[in-house]
């Protein structure tokens, strides 16, 4: 017997994602894939772009490019 390995869709896919601010690039080049939901961690410096990521996540805040 032949185990079936279907894997499910990715639960989060973010590819090349950029997004500024003005004249201030916060995100550049992101690329992120989760295959399962789960816990993340966000670390970084104040203004790093981490509420960003989390807004773009949501759907509440668009891309400047990338999906």
């Amino acid at each position: 017997m032949h185990a079936v390995t279907d894997t499910p869709p990715p639960a989060l896919t973010l590819r090349d994602a950029r997004r500024s601010h003005g004249e201030r690039l916060v995100l550049d080049g992101v690329t992120l894939e989760r295959a399962r939901p789960g816990v993340i961690g966000l670390l970084g410096a104040n203004g790093s772009g981490k509420t960003t990521l989390l807004r773009i996540v949501a759907q509440l805040t668009e891309l400047d490019a990338g999906t």
